[in-house]
């Protein structure tokens, strides 16, 4: 995840303390990070030198899984599950939940301030080292068959699909964005 921290001049200790800090995952492009009207950190329309414009989200629900890699080899590095935003808004992602198990539906939480923009689409990478940032997750995706879920934070299932066994490096997705048909595809087009 990345992080930023401002410390103070004079503090005691090495270096100062710190004074302000914001860890955040996904972002979107055009729009940045800012304190919204009750001081929390939130989506906004870049403001240089001028209060912060905070931006109306969307609604999670309406997200769909719309491509997935579970046999990567060559042509990418990982497997990796796309998510699509078929509104007209952004919408902000933070605690929703990812799993590729029905019976662990809370393999992965989004990280605070994570954002898909209207439209957009928002890709994680299944290579089991979340340590690496916000975008990874703890989990492979099976290649001979598989479930991925994603959740809302209630609990409830946002959209789920069941594939069967993946031929190395063609991915499986919606056509067009987020319809019902699910195609392969010979070439992965994560984001």
């Amino acid at each position: 995840s990345v992080f930023n921290e401002w410390r103070g001049a004079g503090a005691s200790g090495r270096g100062g303390a710190v004074l302000d800090s914001v860890s955040f995952g996904p972002q979107v492009t055009d729009r940045s990070i800012g304190r919204g009207y009750d001081d929390a950190w939130t989506l906004c329309t870049p403001s240089f030198g001028a209060a912060n414009t905070p931006l109306a989200t969307g609604d999670p629900r309406a997200l769909r899984i719309n491509e997935w890699l579970a046999s990567a080899r060559f042509t990418s590095r990982n497997d990796f599950i796309e998510l699509f935003n078929p509104g007209n808004a952004p919408v902000d992602l933070a605690g929703l939940l990812l799993s590729d198990a029905v019976t662990q539906p809370d393999r992965f939480t989004v990280p605070p301030l994570s954002f898909i923009e209207a439209g957009g689409h928002a890709r994680f990478i299944a290579d089991s080292d979340p340590g690496q940032g916000p975008d990874h997750l703890p989990f492979h995706l099976s290649s001979e068959h598989g479930i991925i879920r994603l959740g809302h934070p209630s609990g409830d299932t946002i959209d789920v699909v069941a594939y069967g066994s993946q031929r190395t490096d063609a991915s499986q997705g919606r056509s067009p964005d987020g319809g019902a048909r699910l195609l392969e595809f010979g070439t992965p087009t994560p984001d």
